[in-house]
């Protein structure tokens, strides 16, 4: 039995990859505009014709990704795909359906594909932020945000996702600052870093002193990229921190300023035993004045400082 499988999958692929051969220069003239050339296609071959469309789909963009939105909601595909997301019972037809509703520009599946965030399998998951950031639907903001902060989806694939959608994100996350739970204002901050504008600096600067260590060290390095008014002196406070991660993150900061200012507070955290500070705060040294780490006494300074002292050599040579 599991021969003559073998030898139906076998036969299977071959016939299909003979098709998509024939059907390939079809495809390729749909996409350029050729519509009456699909209309002799029989049932199979429109299927691997439509295979073929949302392969390509990833790789097209404006009025021909258009097209294909508008074909495949004609024959009603869309709908089809999004019944499969929201009621199929195997988990890779759902991760299909939200992987294809992306590639195909399916704009209508954005409720569903919100409903998805909260599927019980992960790569169904995965599958539907990924198109939600191809759609760049800009209701989902607030569901990927809670997604993050309950660790449901990806971090780096989410962040994505909401960096596609632009203001509506940058809205979103801003309304989220005040919240009570810490990963969600982690992540706030993280895309108002990413999003926001020097003016945003006033509300980040609000969580420097929070309880949370993690919120403050991401107020630190969104202060760090987004500048600000007081920004520097919150930074210069956040040095004398009690936990080292967030001390940390403030010379990383101070490094982004690039004020020279903080020069002779990035020194004295550059000869502290901790390992991490020392690195960060010799990097910010030599990221805001190579030239100061060039005349210390090579035999008075930290390992960290050695380095950074170092690499300021070979950039003046």
């Amino acid at each position: 039995m599991l021969v003559l499988r073998r030898i139906w999958i076998s036969t299977t692929e071959r016939t299909e990859g003979r098709i998509e051969t024939r059907i390939r220069p079809t495809v390729l003239g749909f996409l350029d505009g050729d519509i009456p050339g699909i209309r002799d296609l029989t049932r199979r071959d429109r299927g691997v014709f439509d295979r073929l469309l949302i392969r390509y789909s990833n790789q097209i963009s404006g009025s021909k990704l258009d097209s294909v939105s508008q074909y495949f909601s004609s024959t009603h595909e869309i709908d089809r795909e999004i019944a499969t997301l929201l009621s199929a019972r195997r988990a890779w037809k759902r991760y299909l359906a939200a992987q294809r509703l992306g590639a195909i520009n399916a704009t209508v599946a954005g409720p569903a594909l919100i409903v998805a965030l909260r599927d019980k399998n992960f790569e169904v998951r995965r599958a539907t932020v990924r198109s939600l950031g191809r759609l760049a639907v800009a209701d989902a903001t607030a569901g990927l945000i809670s997604a993050l902060a309950e660790g449901r989806t990806p971090d780096s694939l989410t962040l994505w996702a909401l960096l596609q959608m632009g203001a509506p994100a940058l809205e979103t996350a801003r309304a989220h600052l005040a919240n009570g739970d810490d990963r969600m204002k982690i992540y706030a901050i993280r895309l108002v870093e990413l999003l926001g504008s020097p003016r945003d600096s006033v509300a980040i600067s609000t969580l420097v002193h929070d309880l949370s260590p993690g919120v403050r060290s991401a107020a630190a390095l969104a202060l760090g990229r987004l500048g600000g008014a007081s920004s520097l002196t919150l930074l210069l406070e956040l040095l004398e921190d009690e936990e080292g991660s967030v001390r940390r993150d403030a010379c990383k900061a101070l490094g982004r300023l690039r004020d020279k200012t903080a020069i002779a507070s990035l020194l004295l955290h550059a000869d502290t035993d901790e390992f991490d500070v020392a690195m960060a705060s010799s990097e910010a040294l030599f990221a805001t004045d190579p030239s100061i780490l060039v005349d210390l006494d090579p035999g008075a300074i930290s390992s960290a400082l050695m380095e950074s002292r170092d690499l300021a050599f070979i950039e003046r040579s």
